[in-house]
């Protein structure tokens, strides 16, 4: 990772009827933008936290520890990515510009391949998403079946990885509940076969 300070703006769609930024599509835009700039880094913690939704398009602000100021307050995530060797701090921030496009997300295409046994959900066959498309709808969906509510909505509000997800992952995920805090957060260890990914965190919001 050099060190300078980078800022980039992201461009992305809302997906099916939604009216905010979806959080698989900005791991996607932001570990894409880290990975290209830093091929020869293995990260071994991936940490991303979603602080409050984005209905407009963000900019993300990266770099390492020495060029980075203090975090904002009023931010829409933070991420970061360390390795033994170098480390990226960074957060996205929404702008004013307008989101234009929307394409379609039939989550229940993901669903349908999907097993619930107790608090543990696990996906069987190709699927065709991406990994952590596959692995927010089917946490998703297990939260739906165990953790039924009118209240609100399940989204995911932050992951903690030991690598980045890859597509070898994508048929071969489970996620098992381990801590509900009053239906209202969760946690829940990702596998990917036999090896442990990490933990996926879940908030109960209102939209």
């Amino acid at each position: 990772m050099d060190s300078d300070l980078h800022s980039v703006s992201l461009r992305l769609a809302y997906k099916g009827d939604r009216d905010y930024l979806q959080g698989p599509d900005i791991y996607n835009a932001v570990t894409r933008i880290i990975s290209e700039r830093n091929p020869n880094i293995e990260f071994n913690r991936i940490k991303i936290v979603f602080h409050k939704l984005a209905r407009n398009q963000c900019k993300m602000t990266f770099g390492n520890q020495s060029v980075l100021g203090k975090m904002p307050k009023d931010i829409n995530a933070e991420v970061r990515f360390i390795s033994p060797i170098s480390d990226v701090i960074g957060w996205l921030v929404e702008t004013d510009e307008h989101i234009i496009d929307r394409i379609p997300y039939p989550e229940e295409d993901i669903v349908k391949h999907t097993s619930i046994d107790g608090n543990s959900i696990t996906i069987e066959g190709e699927v065709q998403f991406t990994p952590i498309e596959i692995l927010v709808a089917m946490t998703k969906h297990l939260h739906m079946v165990l953790y039924p509510t009118k209240a609100g909505k399940w989204i995911v509000t932050r992951l903690d990885l030991t690598r980045l997800l890859t597509i070898f992952d994508a048929s071969r995920f489970k996620v098992e509940i381990e801590k509900n805090l009053n239906n209202r957060l969760t946690k829940g260890s990702i596998h990917s076969g036999e090896e442990m990914l990490g933990y996926i965190y879940f908030s109960l919001v209102t939209l």
